[in-house]
């Protein structure tokens, strides 16, 4: 089966843990912006990077931002591209700043946790995107660069092969050579906002190309009521935790009323950051603590205006009424694709518990999951349906369940004196002693 993500620290918290997209992950969505951030290298120092080098500042190309405008930013995630061909040959985190680049300091660019060829890689199939030939990367695109003569190619390629001191170090000394590459620097994205948004947070300079006709003060009543319409229409809390960039440009941009314009950096809060922390004394929405960038926990669903918002109708929207241009927030060509998604959802593997479906009869078919996993509220979904076709229900406080003798078998991590549960504490007695695994899907 396809392995799509890795999970460095396998004891993390589900909530805390930090996911790797693999490059089956980025294969599949076929261009690596639609997920990271991208680091773009000349083509001949892939080979170098394929035998598990790490890539230093001289071999960078140049970045840009992922399609959701995540700008490349330092000790974050990046997928890494040659020249020519969108198909990711690395992932890595990000080691030196965008300034430092464009100053052509020396030094590791990019630390390369998973790479084309390695033991990941050939343990998930060996499988190879176009333009992948042996240990090199062909172009695929149609640009100067791919336009190329082969001899010019295999020139360069030698020298980035037999001109470094040392075989764990790619691009680190040009030996003299004029490649003609010059530092592209980031910000590339499909509307003026977002490129703003990209710049401002990587710390480049970027042109403030807002509304001048729209005040800080309803730009902020606009962005306070996008949330509220995505909180109440499209956020779920199996999505949270979220990044706050995530959730501007995947949720509160294509909730937008149409024909409107969405810009933090117009509004009175000026960065996202700022809007969060606001949202968050409002006690509309839980932060992560002491992290660096805004990381939403909780939607508090109980806000008096959360709760008594109406929603403007679906057709209302800049989704569905700029379906070409809903995620960009005005100006784009509608030609890219929109960015790519992964989901992860904690489940169980509930193979132990046939006997306990199969009691469930046919009626709770929809139970019966191809992957043989449950959520949580799938668990407890099955528990309250048992137990109120059973007729488990204590007979003089009809929220607790006294449990048959099918259901005390799979019990075996709750204490053994307890012999009253509510569903949702039957439900996560039952889980306990259960597989849990992810369910991922892009």
């Amino acid at each position: 089966s396809d392995c799509v993500l890795i999970q460095p620290d396998a004891r993390a918290k589900f909530e805390e843990a930090e996911f790797i997209p693999t490059l089956q992950a980025l294969w599949k969505v076929k261009e690596a912006d639609l997920l990271l951030p991208v680091v773009v290298i000349a083509r001949p120092v892939a080979p170098n990077i394929h035998r598990g080098a790490a890539l230093m500042a001289p071999g960078v190309v140049a970045l840009a931002p992922s399609r959701a405008g995540q700008p490349p930013t330092v000790n974050k995630l990046v997928a890494i591209i040659a020249h020519g061909n969108p198909s990711a040959c690395a992932v890595g985190y990000l080691k030196m700043s965008i300034a430092d680049l464009k100053a052509r300091q020396k030094g590791e660019a990019v630390s390369v946790v998973h790479h084309f060829g390695d033991c990941l890689w050939e343990a998930t199939g060996k499988t190879r995107p176009e333009g992948f030939v042996g240990e090199k990367i062909e172009a695929t695109q149609a640009d100067a660069e791919a336009d190329d003569d082969d001899d010019e190619d295999d020139e360069e390629e030698k020298a980035a092969a037999s001109g470094e001191e040392g075989k764990n170090e790619v691009g680190d000394e040009d030996k003299g050579k004029d490649t003609g590459k010059d530092f592209c620097p980031p910000p590339r994205a499909t509307d003026s906002t977002s490129k703003n948004e990209a710049a401002s947070d990587a710390g480049s300079e970027a042109e403030d190309t807002a509304d001048e006709g729209t005040t800080p003060e309803a730009m902020s009543l606009a962005l306070w009521e996008t949330f509220l319409q995505a909180a109440k229409t499209r956020l779920k809390d199996k999505d949270l935790p979220m990044t706050g960039n995530l959730l501007y440009a995947q949720h509160l941009r294509p909730c937008r009323r149409a024909g409107t314009h969405l810009d933090v950096k117009a509004s009175s809060h000026k960065k996202l950051a700022t809007f969060m922390q606001h949202c968050e004394a409002e006690g509309l929405i839980a932060l992560k603590k002491n992290s660096a960038d805004p990381i939403v926990t909780k939607i508090c669903r109980d806000h008096p205006e959360l709760r008594d918002f109406k929603p403007w109708p679906k057709a209302a929207t800049a989704e569905f009424a700029e379906p070409t241009d809903a995620a960009g927030g005005g100006g784009a060509s509608g030609s890219r694709a929109p960015a790519a998604r992964i989901e992860v959802e904690l489940v169980w593997n509930v193979a132990r518990l046939k006997a306990f479906i199969e009691a469930l009869g046919s009626a709770n078919s929809h139970l019966v999951k191809e992957d043989q996993c449950w959520t949580r509220q799938d668990c407890i979904e099955a528990v309250r349906s048992y137990v109120s076709t059973k007729d488990l229900w204590q007979k003089q406080n009809k929220k607790r369940v006294d449990p048959d003798d099918l259901l005390r078998g799979f019990l075996s991590k709750a204490p053994a004196d307890q012999t009253a549960f509510s569903v949702d504490g039957l439900a996560d007695a039952i889980l306990a002693g259960l597989p849990v695994c992810h369910r991922v899907a892009i």
